[in-house]
């Protein structure tokens, strides 16, 4: 469960930007330079968690033809891995709209 948790717990946490960032030196750039910086930094965790679910998608298809089960309970392993997969997804999507959101911010600026 705690897959579950952390997962979506992630997404959430992006989603209402509560994720920790360290402001010391940019803080003093204008807003388009920060705006600029964001939107490189959201583009590239957008990339990295894509290849994440991307991976954690392929990594379910092969737990699930090899029935891997847990070793007390016997309970298949797969849909846990499922969840996390969807948690990225879902956090890959919010880092998306971060991006675009930044990005249009340095077009409007």
């Amino acid at each position: 469960m705690m897959v579950t948790l952390v997962g979506f717990g992630l997404a959430y946490c992006a989603l209402v930007k509560g994720l920790v960032s360290v402001e010391v030196l940019t803080s003093r750039f204008s807003p388009r330079v920060q705006a600029i910086l964001n939107s490189i930094t959201y583009f590239l965790s957008f990339g990295f968690f894509s290849l994440v679910t991307w991976q954690s998608i392929k990594y379910i298809r092969l737990i699930f033809e090899s029935n891997l089960v847990s070793a007390v309970l016997l309970i298949p392993t797969y849909p846990f891995v499922a969840m996390l997969a969807l948690g990225s997804l879902v956090f890959s999507l919010v880092l998306l709209v971060h991006f675009l959101d930044y990005l249009s911010q340095v077009v409007n600026k």
